[in-house]
């Protein structure tokens, strides 16, 4: 008998600020409710003995994103930057109650057992990150990019939270001249 509820949401909104220049920001939500009960009859589980089980479990999750961009043309020159920020945070705890042993048919919930287990666990991640990234080019062919990506993560060592990811790239494009 497992009863899930689960309600999952996102939310944005947009702004130009000026010309060339708009702030998005993002907001989205995961909440998850379980609840679960079984009872086995003992003919049907290989040990013979009848077992009951419940759990009781939430999720909660959410992420965060910001991001400010920049776009300008001029005389052959298009300009594009941009700064972001993403942010994560998860958190789930389970109860559970396990039963064994009953003494009568009668008695089909875990604290009617003869042998009762009860479990309870919790675990969690957060995650952050800042992003920026710049694209360039000149009247189309010439090209250069840039961006440096910074992300921290609970799951991380606890030395070594944070990892940097820079890349740049140049490029060319041949076909955009007028002798090709």
């Amino acid at each position: 008998n497992l009863k899930s509820n689960q309600f999952y949401g996102t939310w944005y909104a947009r702004a130009r600020i000026a010309r060339g220049l708009t702030f998005r920001s993002e907001y989205g939500v995961n909440l998850l409710n379980n609840d679960d009960y079984h009872f086995r009859e003992g003919v049907i589980i290989w040990h013979g003995r009848a077992t009951a089980g419940t759990l009781i479990g939430n999720n909660v999750s959410w992420n965060w994103n910001n991001s400010l961009n920049f776009q300008k043309q001029f005389k052959g020159h298009n300009l594009d930057i941009l700064l972001a920020t993403e942010a994560q945070k998860s958190a789930r705890t389970e109860n559970t109650a396990l039963g064994e042993g009953f003494f009568n048919s009668a008695t089909i919930y875990p604290q009617d057992a003869a042998i009762k287990i009860l479990g309870y666990s919790q675990s969690g991640y957060s995650f952050n990150s800042y992003i920026s990234r710049i694209n360039y080019d000149f009247n189309g062919k010439y090209l250069f990019s840039a961006s440096l990506r910074s992300d921290g993560s609970s799951r991380f060592a606890a030395n070594s939270r944070w990892g940097y990811f820079p890349a740049a790239s140049v490029g060319y494009i041949l076909s955009e001249e007028k002798y090709f």
